[in-house]
């Protein structure tokens, strides 16, 4: 009679990953936080455990620890996009945008094909107001990479910006068929649709 094999540690992160990803659907931080510990601890080498813990610590205030969980997750795995959008973000957030700025010129410069480098770029167009900069970064890196779930959500919020919510919305949605778990996509499709916006008509 075959013995049940025990978990491996994989098996084991995944079902700890899987509890953390429900708590922070129910905006439980705290424990969702000791969840993604628990998974790393089982499997250190996921960039994508590090990630999720660090955006439980964002939410919790431990911005410090939040930063080593980013560099961490992006230290594993270079192009680890997720990661280093939340660091830029927590960089120019938190008054180091010169650093943000450097840390997104020098992937750029290293990764010149690169969607995602594109997108951060444009991001961080947007957030100092220069829509046309932030406008042609996104739609490079959809030319790279049509789904690039950054840029497509990037590049809805200059639509709006730009009073073309019927662009927009198409870009949100075509963000939430390549990745389904955006919970602010989400609302932001449902307000729109609420305000009556339909596809774009021809221009």
């Amino acid at each position: 009679m075959l013995q049940e094999k025990p978990p491996d540690s994989n098996e084991q992160a995944q079902e700890f990953a899987k509890d953390g990803q429900k708590l922070v659907h129910e905006g439980k931080w705290r424990e969702a936080l000791e969840t993604y510990n628990a998974a790393i601890k089982v499997d250190s080498s996921n960039p994508e455990w590090w990630y999720q813990a660090g955006r439980c610590q964002e939410k919790v205030g431990r911005l410090d620890l939040a930063e080593q969980s980013y560099r961490t997750a992006l230290n594993l795995r270079a192009d680890h996009s997720p990661s280093r959008h939340a660091l830029v973000m927590l960089m120019a957030n938190s008054g180091h945008r010169d650093e943000a700025s450097r840390m997104v010129q020098g992937w750029l410069a290293g990764n010149p094909r690169s969607s995602a480098a594109y997108a951060e770029d444009g991001w961080l167009y947007l957030q100092s107001g220069d829509l046309p900069k932030a406008q042609a970064r996104l739609q490079q890196a959809l030319a790279a990479d049509p789904n690039e779930p950054l840029a497509l959500v990037q590049l809805g919020e200059v639509y709006e910006k730009m009073n073309r919510p019927d662009r927009a919305l198409v870009l949100y949605e075509r963000a939430l068929v390549v990745r389904p778990d955006q919970p602010p996509v989400k609302e932001k499709v449902q307000r729109l649709k609420a305000q009556g916006v339909g596809p774009p008509k021809p221009d």
